[in-house]
């Protein structure tokens, strides 16, 4: 299977925009989650807002996805959107960092034709890699507790100042949420060493093509990660 990995300013390209967001809310329709708020196509026309997409290259099917969306006094996160009334403490918790820099990864989605091939783990780790290009200092996320083994992965800790000892409740009853944050994207002390070393290979060449060898088969993966052409 050969895989194309690109990055881009969601300003800079709609049409692959609307392919992400179908592709997204297909996924969240396909696990019966039918009304979140924060799954807007607003973040369309947002030039702090970077993509990630991967495509098959031999279908031309776009088969997953992930955002990077830094925050600015004027524009919320869409975890403060979703936290912020039953959980005041998200808004100084972001604001904190906005003169630094930080951005929330979300979105992140991987359609069934690739089930198992660890694509995600991929978008995540290729997106956590180019952040220093939309200068941002940190990068926080929230996610079902079940899936956090891939951005732990990546250096991210759980913020055990928010909810309850860090749990929510979200979308619904049925499932624990969570709060990350990555406080140290420069040199990624955190992750996981070959996590670490790849990510760093990428910083250094955004336009890599290598093995990846994530799932049980190889995958060819072609990176083009810098946004400005």
């Amino acid at each position: 299977m050969n895989v194309k990995i690109r990055a881009f300013r969601a300003i800079d390209d709609e049409e692959t925009c609307k392919r992400y967001f179908q592709g997204h809310k297909q996924v969240l329709e396909d696990h019966g989650f039918t009304h979140l708020k924060t799954n807007t196509e607003n973040w369309f026309y947002n030039p702090n807002v970077m993509v990630l997409v991967a495509e098959n290259m031999e279908t031309g099917e776009l088969v997953g996805g992930v955002r990077l969306e830094k925050a600015t006094k004027d524009y919320e996160l869409p975890t403060v959107k979703a936290l912020k009334k039953i959980d005041p403490k998200i808004i100084p918790f972001v604001e904190k960092y906005i003169d630094d820099g930080i951005a929330e990864g979300c979105g992140l989605w991987n359609a069934k034709s690739v089930s198992g091939k660890r694509i995600s783990v991929l978008l995540v780790r290729a997106a956590t890699a180019v952040s220093s290009q939309i200068e941002i200092t940190r990068i926080m996320a929230f996610l079902a507790k079940y899936t956090s083994y891939i951005i732990l992965r990546m250096g991210f800790l759980r913020q055990t100042s928010l909810g309850f000892n860090g749990d929510y409740h979200y979308p619904n009853e049925y499932f624990i949420a969570n709060v990350y944050l990555n406080e140290y994207i420069e040199d990624l002390r955190f992750a996981r060493p070959e996590d670490r070393n790849k990510m760093m290979a990428l910083r250094e060449n955004l336009n890599l093509q290598i093995i990846e060898h994530e799932a049980d088969a190889p995958i060819m993966v072609h990176y083009d990660l810098k946004i400005i052409k």
